[in-house]
Parts: C-alpha cells; sequence; structure tokens
C-alpha cells in the first residue's frame, strides 16, 4: 500500500482520486428523506466498501447528509421532518466540536504560556 505522503508516481495524487471517486459513490447511494436513512451497514454492502471507508467518505462529503441514529440520508428541504432532523443534527454536531475544542484547550493550556509562543534559535 502507498504511503499517503509518497508523491512519487503520482501516489498522493492517485489515493486522493480514489478517495474522491469513493465520496462520489457513497453520495450517490445515499438517498433524499428520512424515510429512506439508510443504515451504514447496508451502505458498506452496496458500495462494496469497509465501514471505514464508508464513514471518511461520508465526512469529506460537501453534501448536507445526516444521522439521528436509524441511518444517513440527505434532507428534503420541503419535509419538516427532515428540516427538524437536519437542525438537530447540526446542533449535535455544533456540541460535539465545541466539546472536543474544550478538551484540547484544558489539555493543552500549559503550552499556551509566553514561553512557548516563540521559540529563538542561536544559529
Amino acid at each position: 500500500q502507498m504511503c499517503i505522503r509518497d508523491s512519487s508516481y503520482g501516489g498522493y495524487e492517485k489515493m486522493k482520486m480514489k478517495m474522491d471517486d469513493n465520496v462520489a459513490i457513497v453520495e450517490n447511494a445515499i438517498q433524499v428523506g428520512h424515510t429512506n436513512a439508510l443504515s451504514r451497514e447496508y451502505l458498506s454492502k452496496i458500495t462494496g466498501m469497509s465501514d471505514r471507508m464508508v464513514r471518511r467518505a461520508i465526512e469529506l462529503s460537501t453534501k448536507p447528509i445526516v444521522n439521528m441514529g436509524y441511518g444517513y440520508f440527505i434532507p428534503d428541504e420541503n419535509d419538516s421532518v427532515d428540516r427538524a432532523e437536519a437542525h438537530a443534527y447540526r446542533q449535535q454536531e455544533t456540541a460535539r466540536a465545541r466539546s472536543i475544542i474544550e478538551k484540547l484547550d484544558a489539555k493543552f493550556a500549559e503550552f499556551d504560556a509566553p514561553e512557548y509562543e516563540q521559540l529563538e534559535l542561536d544559529l
């Protein structure tokens, strides 16, 4: 398996193209509307990708893919349930992101001290 940092022979470009293909495949598999939600297990089965690859493709997708615990779907803006679930999902993910940032800030607070801000080298 080629290392992602290996730019020789177009290694990185090939991996990026493959991931772009995977994102497109997963985006095309996920349907519009909460009534058409698909489990990640089913997405893995119909795309032929591992669970990890499906999760990564969903993460990299630019489409508003929602998962409220019963499957993945693209919300229908004309459906009130879909709109409500999209809003709830966004709030859930925003809270998760804030929590991660707060934990990182607490863990690395000691490195924010002025003596760590700039390293001077005597050359």
